[in-house]
């Protein structure tokens, strides 16, 4: 079987959303230094990693590569030998926004379709909220397989939409080009991922998928017309599995 890819964005589209995603994390500085922010950052961080770990076929985790960490990553709490963090805004993190405060997080300037990594490497992979603002969500998988070594694991975590969703923001986007939504390139289909992660030879260890928010309300029948068309229009499934690279 040749090699597949996923649909994919342009060069233009992409820079457009780091664009917006550069202005996000500036919005968001104070929020990121403050104390509390920290607590809660560092106690989602350990869970993540204390799950990845136990993913694992041998609970080794001394190697973890995080994909698109942008201004708070997960890495920043990691406690193993090596921790790296992998973003095309790199540059902008740590010397623009939070200096101090990311000094001692390794960046490399790049992106998760491409990674300056050999294979094998890595003994985790974070793949958080991040395939759906690059350019080809399928191929940032596909490199996470290669730098992963066999009986390692990787988190996923990316919000999918319902097809109605996505036909309703091209029907909008032609009609009003302004309105193009610029900070996800890709809204993804819950059966696309799973598609996949199966594909690439993933074995799903632990996962917690969300319900489509329109999907509960369309059930309701004292709901108006107007809130069911909003949470339509707003209505995802979040994926959040942890998965083990078969052997």
């Amino acid at each position: 079987m040749g090699k597949r890819t996923s649909p994919r964005v342009s060069v233009k589209r992409f820079q457009e959303a780091q664009k917006t995603e550069r202005e996000y994390w500036q919005k968001k500085r104070e929020l990121l230094v403050s104390e509390d922010y920290n607590k809660h950052k560092q106690k989602a961080a350990l869970d993540i990693f204390d799950n990845l770990q136990a993913a694992t076929d041998d609970g080794r985790l001394e190697k973890v590569l995080e994909i698109g960490g942008g201004g708070d990553p997960m890495i920043a709490h990691f406690r193993g030998d090596r921790g790296i963090v992998i973003d095309p805004l790199a540059p902008f993190y740590k010397i623009h926004l939070l200096p101090e405060q990311l000094s001692s997080v390794i960046y490399f300037c790049g992106i998760g379709e491409n990674l300056p990594f050999k294979e094998n490497y890595f003994d985790g992979v974070l793949v958080y909220n991040c395939i759906d603002h690059g350019i080809a969500p399928y191929d940032i998988l596909s490199e996470s397989k290669r730098v992963l070594r066999s009986g390692g694991a990787i988190h996923l975590l990316v919000n999918t939409y319902s097809s109605q969703f996505s036909v309703f923001r091209k029907m909008i986007e032609r009609i009003i080009p302004t309105y193009t939504i610029v900070d996800h390139t890709h809204y993804l289909r819950y059966k696309s991922i799973i598609k996949y992660v199966r594909e690439l030879g993933f074995a799903e260890i632990t996962s917690h998928h969300d319900k489509h928010p329109y999907s509960m309300v369309m059930s309701k029948s004292n709901e108006s017309g107007r809130n069911i068309i909003r949470d339509l229009l707003k209505g995802h499934r979040a994926i959040r599995a942890f998965y083990r690279l078969e052997k």
